[in-house]
């Protein structure tokens, strides 16, 4: 007698839900990855999660063809009412269509987009997998960072700004933040997570399809909640997680406190203030910048170019010699008299007139 091969059953590690089709990848009523599941698109290998929010998924993957890990996005379509299918779709397009633009020529902090596809039930991205730590992860690991340590960081992220801002068609990305900022193990940072991203499609006009805006509390300017993000928003994101990081995350819970308390969505609220650097050991002209970038109007504010212009000017100013200039190669005065510093070249010239 032929007895027949009972079926592989897969619970999902979620849900518990169980399935015997072994073709299926996702979860039929959580939608979250099988285990043992085959190859999406017959290429991609899904190792793990790398995190959810809004309607996207986001996994690690092997690609089996260049043998590469790569990140994929994934938006699920179906579960959803045509209306939302169809504003979902909108917004994958969207972020699609920025993120190729920005990949055109491409700059080095921001993740490449390497394919897209769909199936019956999502979209996919699929995106450079960046290893390495957030930099809220650094946080929590290392505590606050000193100036020195994080300006180089800094002049990445704004460095990556000041291309999308000045692209021409130009990009903000809408939720700067330490969760979206990746170090890798060479100390590259990447700009990630683009969902909130949009692209000025009319000259001076920055506001949502829905004309509501969507952020994160403690990084998000008051003029990004009421009219939605724009340049100077990034800016003031940026200054925000710059403070964050030579603060530590202690201090955040009182900042979106702060915020609520001054009706922070639609009301102007001030920012950072000379208070706020008090138990932070910081020259003048870093709270100076920190205070202009999170200013309460935005154009007040720099630009990301200007913010990183002042950012070189600091590093600069503080690599310049102070004090007595020493003169590499001694004057030497008739008779033998030598002037090693400014200083003594003036006390020489006195005995030495017309030489001098």
């Amino acid at each position: 007698m032929n007895f027949a091969t009972p079926p592989l059953i897969r619970a999902c590690s979620v849900c518990g839900h169980e399935t015997s089709e072994s073709e299926r990848i996702f979860c039929g009523e959580c939608q979250q990855l099988l285990p043992d599941a085959p190859p999406l698109d017959s290429r991609y290998h899904l190792e793990r999660s790398l995190g959810e929010g809004g309607f996207a998924h986001t996994y690690l993957a092997h690609d089996i063809r260049t043998r590469k890990p790569v990140a994929i996005k994934r938006v699920e379509l179906a579960a959803h009412l045509p209306d939302q299918t169809n504003t979902l779709r909108v917004f994958f397009e969207r972020e699609l269509k920025l993120l190729a633009g920005l990949n055109t020529p491409g700059h080095a902090n921001i993740p490449e987009v390497l394919d897209t596809f769909a199936d019956a039930r999502a979209e996919y991205l699929v995106m450079k997998y960046v290893t390495g730590e957030t930099l809220k992860q650094k946080l929590y690991a290392n505590g606050p960072m000193a100036w020195d340590d994080l300006s180089p960081r800094l002049a990445q992220v704004l460095a990556a700004l000041h291309y999308m801002h000045s692209r021409p068609e130009p990009v903000v990305h809408g939720d700067v933040k330490l969760d979206n900022i990746i170090e890798d193990d060479t100390g590259r940072l990447f700009l990630v997570d683009f969902g909130l991203a949009r692209q000025q499609s009319i000259p001076g006009s920055w506001s949502t399809e829905s004309g509501a805006a969507a952020g994160t509390p403690g990084f998000a300017s008051w003029d990004h909640w009421r009219g939605g993000p724009s340049p100077k928003s990034d800016v003031y994101a940026t200054g925000m997680t710059a403070y964050l990081m030579l603060a530590g995350l202690g201090i955040y819970p009182d900042i979106v406190r702060r915020e609520q308390i001054s009706g922070q969505r639609f009301t102007p609220h001030p920012g950072l203030a000379y208070a706020d650097f008090e138990e932070i050991d910081l020259p003048a002209p870093v709270q100076e910048l920190l205070l202009a970038a999170t200013a309460t109007e935005p154009a007040n504010r720099p630009s990301a170019a200007e913010f990183l212009d002042r950012l070189i000017a600091i590093r600069d100013a503080k690599s310049r010699p102070s004090g007595p200039l020493t003169v590499t190669r001694p004057l030497i005065f008739p008779g033998g008299d030598a002037a090693h510093t400014e200083a003594e070249f003036a006390m020489l010239a006195d005995h030495h007139v017309d030489e001098a």
